[in-house]
Order: C-alpha cells, then sequence, then structure tokens
C-alpha cells in the first residue's frame, strides 16, 4: 500500500494555466489531481469519458440542441408560436400538431427527456448522435402523422 501524505504541488505558466481553465475546462488542480490519480493506478488506457464536462452540462447542450433544432423547423415552416420542446407530450404536442419530428432517436422509439435516459454514456450517445444529425428534426407529410397517430394511438 502507498501511503502518501504530501501535498500536491502544482506548476504552470500563465498561458498553460489559461489554456487548462479555457480549452480544457477545468481547473489547474484537478487536471493535476486526474493525472496523478491515472499515473499511480496503473492503468495503461485514460478512463476519461469523450467529452470533458459533467453529466449536467451534458444534458443541457442536448436539450439546447434539440430546442434550437426545433425552432429552427418550425420557424422554416412558418409557426409564429413559441414552441417548447414537450417531452411528456412529444407524440401529441409535438408530432402530431405541428408535423415534426426527431428522426433517428438513438434509443428505444419513445423520445425521452435528456435528463432520464440515462448516465454519462447514454447521453454521450445521443449529444454524438445529435451533433453528427444522425437524430435530427425533419419535417412529416400528412401520411407520416396519419401513420404516426395510428401507431400511437
Amino acid at each position: 500500500m502507498v501511503e502518501d501524505l504530501s501535498e500536491l504541488k502544482v506548476f504552470f505558466t500563465p498561458k498553460a494555466e489559461n489554456f487548462v481553465q479555457t480549452v480544457l475546462d477545468i481547473e489547474p488542480c484537478h487536471l493535476a489531481l486526474r493525472l496523478e490519480s491515472w499515473v499511480v493506478s496503473g492503468i495503461d488506457a485514460p478512463t476519461a469519458t469523450k467529452y470533458q464536462c459533467p453529466l449536467n452540462k451534458l444534458v443541457s447542450k442536448c436539450h439546447s440542441l434539440i430546442q434550437e433544432e426545433l425552432d429552427y423547423l418550425l420557424m422554416k415552416k412558418k409557426v409564429k408560436a413559441n414552441v417548447k420542446m414537450n417531452y411528456t407530450n412529444y407524440e401529441h404536442q409535438i408530432v402530431e400538431c405541428y408535423s415534426v419530428m426527431l428522426r433517428g432517436w438513438p434509443f428505444s422509439s419513445i423520445v425521452w427527456n435528456p435528463s432520464k435516459i440515462g448516465g454519462q454514456a447514454e447521453v454521450e450517445k445521443l449529444l454524438d448522435a445529435l451533433n453528427s444529425e444522425a437524430c435530427k428534426w425533419v419535417e412529416l407529410t400528412d401520411e407520416e402523422v396519419r401513420v404516426h397517430k395510428q401507431g400511437f394511438n
């Protein structure tokens, strides 16, 4: 067992410190702690996630992308109302009312609030799908809306 009670010391030039805070979005002391943890763990590969931000920020990014793209598509359709994404009544309040849907949802066919789909890995999967437009808003034809209604009623 390794017992190291010495205080962590971190030295950065002002530019390096600014880089760590601005680009990596992490405090320099936290970066040093992560590095030290990784080195002493003996793991050969980093365990960091693809996105270097907390789960709540990833969820927020998903919410923003979903809402912004919904706003854009409804603007193209000349919908004047300020429509907020409704996860609870998505089928009726969004799909049926405005003839649009999120196509390519990476989970079950039910569109859920990103805060309810799971942990970090699931939210990252959704964010990847939204960023790559594998999951995106599409306009539906009247026939597609009719078929969609039949499937959910």
